[in-house]
């Protein structure tokens, strides 16, 4: 894909050239070319083989802003110039001794590529060795920040090629375990027609922590902040199915919401409910809900939680003599199968008592009892449990009633 337009934002997509990704060989096979500046990649994929995504290097103040992005290739698979900054991606080698980077940074670029707590991975084999990267032409600039290898790099870190970098170097880079990487073998010296030229190959703290995204990204009379627009809602709140309703509470920040049925969209709506028309149970389907932000970045899924069709339980424990009389009530009823009477001391472990049948479907009160023949000393905690036809469940709130040591015990069987 070739994109020629300013301003461009991409989310959740995959660009693939299926002759180097399914051939794992050259030549040049392109997945990506984004020509202009403003540029944003937000959890995407590119994968190929050879030169999987070139960046803009019309002009040198032409910016880039990459995201939790994957990015997959063998030999210079993230090529050309511009300011890109790389965010929390993931870069995977697909073969033993490739090269990641292959800039060709106009002179006056500010900053070059710039990789910020990415990944370094390997999808093939085991033990693969690969490079940073090598410099295609004119002033290349590549630093990578705080880098988790999960595959090797040589322990020169970059090859030589065309030209002479402007700066090719790594600061903070871990192994897997999180542990700091020794970088002093590191080259600097590139041989350049016959002259040995030594370009910078690390960074101090003072220098490492001038590569931020504000640096990089943001620009003095420009309003273009891409991380505003991958900002992503937080995932909606107390997702409720009830019968063919679903409802959840409004997300900050959200525009629209995305209704998910058995891993299926469903409906798109800006309102905080939904009312499928055509549920069969239930129990018979999954649903989730996605907040979407104003540019599009979607937040978690958040699953729903059936919530029995019952309404306006209210229980009530009266003590009588050295009994306890137990009644609840209902407001409504559907598809409620039966309750079953619990007992405990230690709100942990609970008694079962019996249960009651359901009196079915009913929009009226409905009024239950159950009497406790032999309550325990101490402080008795009951609660009911509400069971439907399709197997779900939920709790009344506790209720309590104290006996002292006194009390007797009998033999009566609950009813």
């Amino acid at each position: 894909m070739v994109v020629n337009s300013k301003d461009c934002y991409f989310e959740n997509i995959t660009l693939e050239n299926s002759f180097g990704y399914e051939s794992q060989t050259g030549p040049q096979a392109l997945a990506l070319y984004s020509l202009t500046d403003k540029f944003t990649l937000n959890h995407c994929y590119l994968r190929s083989y050879q030169d999987t995504y070139l960046t803009a290097y019309s002009s040198i103040a032409d910016r880039h802003y990459v995201r939790d992005t994957r990015i997959e290739g063998a030999v210079d698979f993230i090529y050309g110039g511009g300011d890109v900054f790389f965010d929390k991606d993931t870069i995977t080698n697909v073969r033993n001794g490739g090269y990641i980077v292959a800039p060709s940074h106009g002179a006056g670029t500010a900053w070059g590529y710039v990789f910020s707590n990415c990944i370094i991975n390997e999808s093939k084999g085991t033990n693969l060795t690969n490079y940073l990267g090598r410099p295609w032409q004119n002033e290349a600039k590549a630093v990578f920040l705080n880098t988790k290898l999960l595959s090797g790099i040589y322990a020169k870190g970059w090859q030589t090629w065309n030209s002479a970098p402007a700066i090719f170097a790594d600061y903070g880079t871990m192994n897997a375990n999180g542990e700091l990487v020794d970088l002093s073998q590191r080259i600097s010296s590139y041989p350049v027609a016959g002259n040995t030229v030594i370009a910078k190959s690390s960074l101090t703290d003072t220098e490492a922590a001038t590569y931020t995204y504000e640096n990089v990204i943001l620009r003095s009379g420009d309003t273009w902040d891409p991380r505003l627009m991958t900002e992503a809602p937080e995932k909606p709140l107390n997702v409720k199915v009830n019968g063919a309703n679903i409802t959840w509470d409004h997300t900050p920040y959200a525009r629209l919401y995305i209704v998910i049925r058995d891993q299926k969209v469903v409906k798109i709506t800006v309102d905080n409910q939904y009312t499928d028309p055509s549920p069969i149970s239930a129990a018979n389907h999954i649903y989730e809900i996605q907040a979407a932000s104003e540019f599009g970045a979607l937040s978690v899924a958040a699953a729903a939680v059936n919530v029995l069709p019952i309404t306006g339980i209210n229980v009530k424990a009266t003590k009588v003599n050295q009994l306890v009389q137990l009644s609840w009530s209902t407001l409504t009823e559907k598809g409620t199968s039966h309750f079953v009477i619990e007992r405990t001391l230690d709100g942990k472990n609970y008694e079962v008592l019996g249960r009651r049948a359901s009196s079915g479907d009913s929009d009226q009160k409905k009024e239950y009892y159950f009497t406790d023949h032999a309550p325990l000393a101490g402080t008795n905690l009951y609660r009911i449990k509400i069971v439907d036809f399709d197997g779900f469940t939920d709790y009344s709130e506790l209720v309590s009633v104290k006996f002292g040591e006194e009390i007797s015990v009998t033999n009566i069987d609950s009813s």
